[in-house]
């Protein structure tokens, strides 16, 4: 058995580990790779670790996270829960972490999907086979996916952080009917 088929085995079981937690009681992922709710209707995916995650932190611990958080709450995107990737928690093949992602994205079934910088929109649209374009939410297969301009760059800058809003209100409104 080749090393890929080996950790996809091992990450299959790790999957189908987690979810069963899930339905007991939600233990979040020691390996901090991600976190929030398994079975959310919205997953964020983030490109790298940031100083947070770095720090040991989960996935959206940091500044940037609250702000997601409080930006997806004020939109009503929160009912249905939130889930958190990082979509290159370490340096790896491009290949494996595409696959691993789209394993997540298969793995939580979301109903939105948000790439928050461009690291994340170039493994997103990798892992879901379609090109993003910044801004502009795309339906694809009873999912509604969006890559925003780079987010927690919008916390520094007051028109970005405009630009962010308004990608974020547009994804509000037209996964209004995926909640």
């Amino acid at each position: 058995m080749s090393e890929r088929e080996r950790l996809r085995r091992i990450y299959q079981a790790k999957v189908l580990a987690e979810l069963a937690v899930a339905e007991e009681a939600f233990v979040p992922s020691v390996d901090r790779s991600w976190s929030g709710d398994p079975l959310a209707r919205v997953m964020l995916v983030k490109g790298v670790p940031g100083p947070a995650e770095r720090a040991g932190g989960e996935v959206l611990s940091g500044e940037d996270g609250e702000a997601a958080r409080k930006a997806l709450a004020a939109l009503g995107l929160l009912e249905h829960g939130l889930f958190a990737t990082l979509s290159r928690p370490a340096a790896s093949d491009p290949r494996a972490r595409v696959s691993r992602l789209l394993r997540q994205i298969e793995a939580v079934d979301p109903r939105v999907l948000v790439a928050l910088d461009p690291v994340a929109a170039e493994d997103l649209g990798a892992a879901l086979g379609i090109q993003l374009e910044v801004g502009r939410p795309q339906q694809h297969r009873g999912r509604v996916v969006l890559a925003v301009d780079d987010f927690a760059a919008s916390l520094a800058d007051e028109d970005r952080k405009r630009r962010v809003w308004l990608q974020l209100r547009t994804l509000a409104e037209q996964s209004s009917g995926q909640r």
